[in-house]
């Protein structure tokens, strides 16, 4: 018997399938989720974004390999590869963020998150055409935030903050005392903007720390003892 929430996530399937096909007649980029939302029956602990797919290929031929357009349970069922997930370098690099929760790693079990793009859209590198779609794409993902309620979210991508706050609409971003973490609300929930897992340059020890304590207690008291 499916949720409530379940039933409201697939409304927002339709709605959002029906939108991405129809922006796809200008922008010719195949499209889809990252993790599976079908099994989301109750607010997830973390919703996690980043800016969008990194693979390529165009809607045309997802639709040629499929058989027909995208469907809202296509949808739904995310990435086709998402099987793999766990072998992928990006996905190692962020379970590693949440390698010091007490309890075990919240992304071992795909009921505990979401991670998915500011745009579903599908390109070889996040540039390009890809700012270009998310004033229309962006507002998709964060209704998804909205609908799901999650006790937690983490943007990817040290630009990204600037790109939420301008068409994110119910959004906040503010400094904290890590120059490269930021601390803010999207809808009310509280968020927290950091560097994407691949990039190196910087120690992502102090994003492990705040997520240690931000798992079990507010936010702001999670920073106090960071």
């Amino acid at each position: 018997m499916k949720t409530n929430l379940q039933k409201d996530i697939q409304a927002w399937a339709k709605r959002t399938v029906e939108a991405y096909i129809e922006m796809a007649k200008k922008w010719d980029y195949s499209f889809y989720t990252q993790s599976p939302l079908t099994q989301i029956d109750a607010s997830p602990q973390y919703f996690i974004i980043q800016i969008n797919p990194g693979s390529g290929g165009t809607y045309t031929q997802q639709k040629k390999n499929i058989g027909h357009d995208m469907t809202p349970q296509g949808l739904l069922e995310g990435n086709p590869v998402w099987d793999r997930h766990a072998e992928w370098g990006n996905f190692r690099n962020l379970r590693s963020l949440f390698s010091q929760i007490e309890g075990g790693n919240p992304l071992d079990d795909d009921r505990n998150f979401i991670l998915t793009n500011a745009s579903f859209f599908n390109t070889v590198k996040a540039t390009g055409d890809i700012y270009q779609t998310i004033p229309q794409t962006l507002p998709l993902t964060l209704e998804l935030a909205e609908i799901v309620k999650p006790q937690h979210i983490v943007v990817l991508g040290s630009n990204l903050h600037h790109i939420i706050k301008q068409f994110g609409g119910n959004v906040s971003v503010e400094p904290t005392q890590f120059p490269r973490i930021k601390k803010g609300h999207i809808h009310g929930i509280e968020t927290i903007y950091i560097d994407h897992p691949s990039y190196y340059r910087y120690s992502k020890q102090d994003t492990r720390q705040l997520l240690k304590r931000w798992h079990t207690m507010p936010l702001a008291q999670a920073l106090q003892n960071t």
